[in-house]
Order: structure tokens, then sequence, then C-alpha cells
């Protein structure tokens, strides 16, 4: 690597997360330009999000600072980071350039929309909106459970006896918070970070908006039990991307690991979900 950056005293992940991630890249580019710039500023420069680009910021740490301004600048090391950015523009071009062909078009059409980052951090240090979608995403899931005998449990579907329909919010109520626990533990093993910030469960619910509607809309819909099925199965689909996108942007998981930790997520309700058909 040339120019003045020494490789050794930066922290090697985030410095490949920061050049990988176009809207860091343009952080680092506009403060280096510019010097300073207010949050108001880079929002308009971006064209983003509010909680995006509080989510950004907050992943560009040692990088990025505030001065006696209360506006954001690059530290010592972040301006060593723009310096090698520039010197290295070309090659990385060069880089992103090699991917080709039908990898190119899955990472530039496809990645975006079926695991939608800036759309989960959309909620990010969003308390109000979260606290809406959390909401409205509780009570999507909960009305048809509390009113007919199909419950949605964790991630699956569960079809309760008649002298169980009673309990049927119960049973939501249940698997809601299994699914949280199953995806706590998993996503931790997988070194991803722990709590729960208002903004992170109005995401994580959201990730479940196309479950919980299907799950409504369902008993309208003319169609035989196996094809409604086989519809539930392709509904998960976006589910999984949105969860994915929402242990990513929060839980600090590379897309990969994020993945596995959404997957697992997955096969659990299936699995708790069919063995609870069994028992009752």
């Amino acid at each position: 690597m040339r120019g003045d950056v020494s490789t050794d005293a930066l922290e090697y992940e985030k410095v490949y997360e920061i050049l990988g991630n176009p809207l860091k890249r343009s952080i680092l580019r506009i403060l280096g330009e510019r010097g300073e710039a207010s949050f108001t500023e880079l929002k308009s420069s971006l064209k983003t999000s509010t909680g995006n680009l509080y989510y950004n910021l907050d992943g560009m740490e040692g990088f990025v600072t505030k001065n006696e301004k209360r506006r954001y600048t690059l530290t010592e090391k972040g301006i060593r980071l723009y310096r090698f950015m520039l010197e290295e523009d070309a090659r990385l071009r060069n880089i992103v350039a090699e991917k080709r062909g039908f990898a190119a078009l899955v990472e530039k059409y496809f990645l975006p929309v079926i695991v939608p980052e800036s759309l989960a951090a959309a909620f990010y240090h969003e308390r109000s909106l979260s606290l809406v979608i959390l909401g409205a995403s509780l009570l999507l899931g909960a009305l048809p459970s509390a009113l007919g005998a199909q419950v949605v449990f964790m991630m699956d579907q569960l079809a309760l006896p008649y002298r169980l329909i009673p309990l049927g919010f119960f049973f939501f109520v249940l698997g809601a918070l299994v699914l949280l626990l199953v995806v706590e533990l998993v996503q931790r093993v997988l070194g991803g970070h722990g709590g729960y910030s208002v903004d992170y469960l109005g995401a994580f619910f959201a990730s479940l908006l196309p479950v919980y509607a299907f799950n409504v809309l369902q008993a309208a819909l003319p169609w035989d039990p196996f094809t409604l099925s086989l519809l539930y199965r392709l509904v998960q689909v976006p589910t999984l991307g949105l969860l994915t996108a929402t242990l990513a942007v929060y839980k600090r998981l590379p897309r990969d690991r994020a993945f596995i930790a959404s997957f697992v997520a997955y096969y659990s309700s299936y699995m708790a979900s069919m063995m609870l058909q069994r028992i009752l």
C-alpha cells in the first residue's frame, strides 16, 4: 500500500467496511474535501434518511468525530484514510470492475432488493418511527391470532385446534419472544452486538410484516391449503432478506453471518411450529 497510511495502525475490518460502503466513502470524501460539515449538510449532500446517516456515522467511529462547533470532521486517522482512498481510487475501481456477468448483476441489482440494508437503517435513531412500525407490526400479527385458528408462531404458521383458539394471542406473543431470543443467541455466537434498542425492535418486527400480512390476507384467498402453504414459503423469502438486513445494520454482522442467523431463525421456526402442531 502506498501513501502515508500505516495500515498496522488502522482497524482493518472497519477500514475495509468503510472503503466498501458507498455512503461511508462519500462521507469520508465530503469531510476530506470540506474539512467539516453539519449533520444537515451531510444529509442534504448524500440524499439519505436521517436514520441511515446516523447509522453510517456511528459505523465510522474513530475516523469521524465532532469538533467544538458540533460539526462533523475527520480525525487524524480519518484524514490518513481519506488520503489513502484518494491514492487508491483507481485501483479500487479496477477491483470492482473485475466483477462481470451474473455476479455483478446479482450484487448490483438483486442484493440491494432482497437484503435492503438502507430500508432497515431508516429506523436507526428514529424512535417515533420505530414505535409506530413496531406497534403496527404487532397489531397486524396479533389480529388473526386473536380471532382465528391460524397463528403466526415465530416465523411460521401454527393451526390451533378449536379448544385452543382463545389462546391464539398467547401463542403469537410467545412465538415473537422465542424468535427474539433465538436470533439474539445466534447472532451473539456469530459475533454480533447485544441489546434491544427501540429502533432495532422496530426494524426487527417490520421484517416480519410480509408473513404477518399474508396471514391476514390468506383467509380471503380462494386457494387450496397446499397452494397457500407454498405461497407462504415464498412470502418468507423477503422476510429472510429484511431480517438479514436488520441484523447487518443493528448487530454489526457481516451480511453472510446475518443471513446465517436469519436462516437459523427460519429453520427453528419451522421445527418449533411442527413440534407444537404434533403436541397440540
